[in-house]
């Protein structure tokens, strides 16, 4: 234990218990890193950018506060909810220009000069702006991927410690509190730098007309055409890239949260020389842009003027590109002893710990006409509104998009209304927002042509959860040859992968289930078989289903029946005595209900979800899994309702004959 606590140590536990990500700095720099306890010293942390999606866990967390004088940083996001605007300029014109399109913001820091406010997420890309090409940026745009150091870390130039020059703090203000920047914010910032721009001293490179796009290769044709004309998009690209005599570029890799000129772009390639690796010039796009491939080959033939918009016509990516732009130093590998000084972060949890996560792959199986459709849509409902399957609720909505190639458009709303017709209006909003869906398709995913399809749906809609019901639909392969059905789940999961998201695959099981191990009537190829970390399997009949699982990260639970109960529109478990779920029939203690009751009755207003929580964990003394089950608890037997659109949730009390407010 360290005698002096860290920057890092006296401040980190709070932005935990707000539910905000922060991280070690490599005392005396900028930079994440970790301290290797056995050479006693620091080094980089290695795909620090994963807290940008996800909080660190427990585990992870307790070793950071021992950390010597480890300063404290925000991977801004998706997870924290917060991105940053960084204003580093202190020319009285341009801060003048700048303070009448920047909103306000109720917290702001300051390092050595400027400021740095903070903003709620609300999908932006890192942005900077600069007044000549080899000028530094007077503002940036910091979001997703990237990271702001804040007090009281010391700062590497001054000594001295970055300090809050807003009367309030990121610990005092609610997420929901801070503004979010207007959607035309980029273009505004350009228009108020205009009048303050240098000139630029040669003229922007055109490219000779009778350059044509292979239409039978499009990737590997625009990068090749983009090594040869690096003129025409690399310093619209990147507006500090330095251009070397010899017409190369080299630049800083802030899309990783690099700090040196180690990116060479040269007609010859692109190296990314601390890392070790190769990029082209699409790769370099999607970095910067955080665009997926598609969208960084349109931008290079819009940029570069060699072809029309792309539409239709765009193949997938290679591969091996995108695990070249990705992995680290070691690519796929690490040893035991980094494993264990740096362990990875435990995936977000959906639903039931190790069984559906983020990233997770799924397959639900079962026999013709034994209701996998109907089983999958339920579930994809539930976990759209935040509500229960099987008897366990989803940690949060989810985003959930179902891409079915069976049912006709103008035959699903019966489906929809079964399940959704006892939903609240609440969950209605968040229905409506949330689920996402197709008709029938007669898509070919091992086409690159299909394959681009969903592959702009998915960029589109960003879900939480994607199915393919059923997948052999989507293939014209032999569903007994493993080469062709492994092309076809390795599309599928690339897509899982770029996007974050969970992918459930729905299939048919053969006529016959083996009962020592039904998991091998899967039918077709082995590939299935070991595709999944979550098998479901459904046998019995359509109204009296028999669950079973097979999971790859936890012990598998035992099987159990399955009905649909028309009275909450929700799939239950239906358990004998030996297969009694956790906690399934737990009391709920009478004592903690009328209290949360009473905490809620003195808010006439009511309260948001988040603030209901905390209020029940402090007053009443509760973990937070607890005060979760008491709140569940109060709105499933009618003491508390919720109001509100599906970004902001209030609770409210509601008078119950017999129970006082």
């Amino acid at each position: 234990m360290n005698a002096t606590i860290s920057p890092f140590a006296s401040v980190a536990a709070n932005y935990w218990e707000h539910g905000i990500p922060v991280l070690p700095i490599i005392p005396g720099t900028k930079r994440p890193g970790f301290f290797d306890s056995d050479r006693q010293r620091w080094e980089g942390l290695r795909k620090w950018q994963q807290y940008c999606a996800q909080m660190p866990t427990e585990e992870q967390i307790v070793p950071w506060l021992d950390w010597p004088e480890a300063g404290i940083c925000i991977p801004l996001g998706k997870a924290s909810g917060i991105i940053a605007l960084d204003r580093d300029t202190e020319r009285p014109d341009i801060v003048a220009a700048l303070d009448r399109i920047i909103p306000l913001s109720p917290c702001a820091k300051r390092g050595k000069k400027g400021w740095t406010a903070f903003y709620r997420y609300n999908g932006e890309r890192p942005h900077r702006w600069k007044l000549s090409r080899d000028s530094a940026p007077v503002l940036e745009l910091l979001s997703h991927g990237t990271q702001t150091v804040i007090p009281p870390t010391i700062h590497p130039d001054t000594g001295m410690a970055y300090d809050w020059v807003s009367p309030d703090t990121l610990l005092d203000v609610a997420l929901d509190e801070l503004p979010i920047l207007p959607a035309d914010f980029v273009s505004c910032v350009e228009e108020a730098l205009n009048p303050f721009r240098v000139p630029e001293e040669r003229v922007a490179a055109t490219i000779p007309s009778h350059v044509e796009v292979d239409a039978d290769d499009p990737f590997q044709s625009i990068n090749g055409i983009a090594l040869s004309n690096l003129d025409t998009w690399v310093p619209k690209l990147i507006t500090d890239a330095h251009r070397t005599p010899d017409g190369a570029y080299r630049c800083v890799a802030f899309w990783r949260g690099g700090d040196g000129l180690n990116v060479g772009i040269t007609a010859e390639g692109i190296r990314d020389w601390a890392r070790g690796t190769g990029m082209t010039p699409i790769d370099l796009v999607m970095a910067v842009t955080n665009q997926s491939a598609g969208q960084a080959l349109t931008w290079l033939q819009h940029t570069m003027g060699v072809a029309p918009p792309v539409q239709e016509q765009l193949v997938w990516e290679d591969e091996a590109t995108t695990e070249s732009a990705s992995e680290d130093d070691n690519g796929p590998f690490f040893s035991y002893g980094e494993i264990t000084g740096n362990p990875p972060p435990k995936p977000e949890s959906f639903w039931r710990e190790a069984a559906f996560f983020r990233g997770a792959r799924v397959l639900i199986a079962g026999g013709p006409k034994i209701g996998k459709s109907n089983f999958f849509l339920n579930l994809a409902m539930q976990a759209s509104v935040g509500g229960a399957f099987l008897g366990d609720r989803f940690t949060a909505p989810l985003r959930t998009m179902w891409v079915q190639a069976e049912i006709h458009k103008s035959f699903l709303m019966p489906r929809l209304e079964r399940y959704a017709r006892h939903m609240t209006p609440a969950e209605i909003a968040l229905l409506k927002a949330n689920f996402i869906l197709t008709g029938r398709l007669s898509w070919d995913l091992t086409n690159y042509r299909d394959l681009v399809k969903l592959h702009k749906g998915v960029d589109q809609h960003r879900p939480d959860i994607l199915c393919l019901d059923p997948v052999i639909n989507f293939s014209t392969a032999n569903e007994n040859d493993n080469v062709e059905v492994k092309k076809l789940l390795t599309n599928v999961e690339t897509i899982g992968e770029m996007y974050g998201c969970m992918v459930v695959l729905l299939h048919h099981t053969n006529k016959s289930v083996p009962t020592n191990d039904p998991f091998n009537s899967i039918r077709g190829a082995s590939a299935f078989r070991g595709w999944f970390d979550t098998g479901i399997l459904l046998t019995g009949r359509p109204d009296e289903l028999t669950v079973s699982y097979e999971l790859r990260n936890a012990k598998s639970p035992a099987a159990h029946g399955c009905q649909f109960d028309d009275r909450t529109g929700e799939y239950v478990a239906v358990l004998d005595d030996e297969f009694e779920l956790e906690e399934q029939h737990e009391e709920m203690d009478e004592g903690l209900l009328q209290s949360a009751y009473q905490i809620l009755a003195g808010h006439p207003d009511g309260l948001t979800y988040s603030a209901f929580l905390e209020t029940i964990k402090a007053v009443m003394q509760l973990g937070k899994n607890r005060a979760k089950k008491v709140i569940t608890e109060l709105r499933d037997r009618g003491l508390a309702s919720t109001h509100g659109d599906w970004k902001k949730v209030i609770y409210r009390a509601e008078l119950i004959q017999g129970v006082e407010k």
